[in-house]
């Protein structure tokens, strides 16, 4: 802690220690957030799985049929992930208390899925139209249903979409703060709410800013390395022509 505060800062010269680490991982330390680290990987991967699934089904519909007022649906679905967190956080307070669902990692689940499926059905309808329509149309006149159509054709052809879709969700929900410190008190904690308890009105813990920062950044990275393939496809999806 006294590095950070060296006049002339130390940049290359600086002492170098693991306690911080030890001590996040360690259950009986008072700075463990074992629990925080755990409530945000169930409540990402869980929140990424079920808006990428939803969106997928609602771009599959909007873009292979035809139906009045479907630009005017797509625009409100839309205008869901425009809206920012801040206006629907007293609403969203109220609706889990009356249901009883305060601090618990549901809340957190349900309530970023309406933000993300938004973004999953305008992600993936871009991938979904890329699909020649004559796919589906000799699957039907083969006897296949729509559901065949969808979960065996149009998925594994949209496969880089859905991964892109996929991890653009758990970043937001990895990342998200405000809901999470409506929503949850103790239990549910995510750790973006974490990190704020190494700040007080009579210090500042330095160490384990830096430590709990850190952590929060690996487990993304080490899931767009292993993604990397596939979000490269993603991204650049039809942007060349044969």
């Amino acid at each position: 802690m006294v590095d950070v505060f060296a006049i002339p800062p130390k940049i290359f010269k600086f002492d170098v220690t693991w306690k911080n680490y030890v001590a996040y991982f360690s259950p009986g330390s008072p700075t463990s957030q074992l629990n925080q680290l755990g409530n945000s990987v169930v409540v990402a991967l869980l929140n990424g799985l079920m808006a990428t699934m939803i969106g997928a089904a609602i771009a599959y519909g909007s873009t292979v049929f035809d139906f009045k007022r479907k630009n005017s649906y797509l625009v409100w679905i839309l205008s869901l992930r425009i809206l920012p967190p801040v206006a629907f956080a007293i609403p969203f307070f109220i609706f889990a208390r009356t249901l009883n669902l305060l601090d618990t990692r549901l809340v957190l689940i349900l309530m970023y899925c309406l933000f993300n499926v938004p973004l999953a059905v305008w992600l993936l309808r871009s991938f979904f139209s890329e699909i020649p329509r004559e796919i589906r149309e000799v699957a039907l006149t083969d006897g296949a249903t729509e559901y065949q159509i969808f979960f065996r054709l149009f998925l594994p052809l949209a496969r880089s979409g859905i991964v892109v879709t996929f991890l653009f969700a758990v970043i937001f929900a990895w990342n998200e703060f405000l809901l999470a410190l409506v929503l949850t008190s103790r239990n549910a904690k995510t750790m973006p709410v974490a990190i704020t308890s190494f700040w007080s009105t009579m210090q500042i813990n330095w160490g384990g800013f830096a430590s709990t920062g850190t952590i929060l950044f690996i487990p993304i990275m080490i899931l767009a390395l292993i993604l990397s393939k596939q979000i490269v496809r993603g991204l650049t999806f039809g942007a060349v022509k044969e």
